[in-house]
């Protein structure tokens, strides 16, 4: 099957089940609408945008956000550091703004970072505080710690580095 953007429903059959797209970047709202468009065409049904205070407010302002979950994108500094107090006030702040999701990157380049504590576990004890309290304020957690095939092909070439 050809996919074609005139006809981008060509072939496909009905979702057999609700469909939530667990992660999206949010940049700013006015181009939100057109992933709305798009998401409304594939029958999808509620969305996690990983965006900014200032976004979220836009969003929920336009009245939008009734399928959205929320996550507030923690600093990769933060973690990288082992900046305890940081994370807990990230924590604070997500709850403090209606958030209902965190959002952690520790893709393949985060130790590439020259303030990384190596090696790196998020299960590190420096953490514990920083998971109790999200677990106390009943967020969700989105942790990214890969990505696509495809980018290992064309972006994370050295394979001794990225295994």
């Amino acid at each position: 099957m050809q996919f074609d953007l005139r006809n981008p429903l060509a072939g496909l059959k009905p979702p057999p089940c609700r469909i939530w797209d667990a992660h999206i970047h949010v940049w700013d709202a006015a181009r939100f609408s057109e992933y709305k468009t798009w998401a409304d065409k594939y029958g999808i049904e509620a969305y996690t945008a990983i965006t900014s205070p200032d976004v979220k407010h836009v969003l929920e302002a336009s009245g939008v956000d009734r399928r959205i979950c929320f996550a507030l994108y923690f600093s990769k500094d933060a973690f990288a550091q082992h900046d305890t107090a940081a994370l807990v006030g990230s924590v604070e702040k997500a709850r403090a703004l209606g958030y209902g999701m965190v959002k952690m990157w520790f893709g393949p380049p985060f130790l590439d970072f020259a303030t990384a504590q190596k090696p790196f576990a998020i299960s590190h004890p420096a953490f514990d505080e920083v998971f109790s309290r999200i677990e106390e304020l009943g967020l969700l957690v989105d942790i990214h710690v890969a990505d696509p095939d495809i980018w290992y092909k064309r972006i994370y070439t050295d394979t001794a580095r990225y295994r």
